[in-house]
């Protein structure tokens, strides 16, 4: 049986403004989310800009991205409740203090997928950006395992 899967993105050609747009895309029949910011998606954009003028570190690398996929068999198992409990649910595992917003696209039924936008600067004062190594990658996606098989 084919299985969700996790990917991380560290780069990506687009602005934070782009990618915020895309995961609210109303042609994917998006559903965006926040944790740590708002579930409007151009106040989230303005939040997470916020965070980066405070902490004086509006350059670089801007975000990281996260996709989870899911196969055909689980794309007509979830449904909408379901995909946004999972989506807040691995807004709460992913690095703690840094700002989250999520896109659920529904234009493939048997391609569900959500994005996930991390911002690389943390709330918090004297956190270095965001660098996601090896072993935190690993966690993330054991503890993301756990969670989509609860659901």
């Amino acid at each position: 049986m084919d299985m969700a899967v996790l990917i991380l993105y560290s780069s990506s050609p687009k602005t934070l403004d782009e990618e915020i747009k895309y995961l609210a895309d109303v042609q994917k029949k998006a559903v965006f989310g926040g944790y740590g910011v708002s579930d409007n998606p151009d106040i989230a954009l303005q939040e997470m800009e916020l965070v980066k003028i405070l902490q004086g570190k509006n350059y670089g690398r801007m975000f990281l991205s996260i996709v989870i996929s899911f196969s055909e068999c689980e794309s007509c198992i979830l449904d909408d409740n379901k995909l946004e409990l999972i989506a807040f649910e691995v807004c709460k595992i992913l690095p703690n203090g840094y700002q989250v917003c999520y896109g659920i696209h529904f234009d493939n039924p048997t391609q569900k997928h959500i994005h996930f936008v991390i911002n690389t600067v943390s709330c918090y004062d004297g956190v270095g950006k965001l660098d996601i190594d090896k072993r935190e990658l690993i966690r993330i996606k054991r503890a993301t395992s756990y969670v989509l098989m609860y659901f």
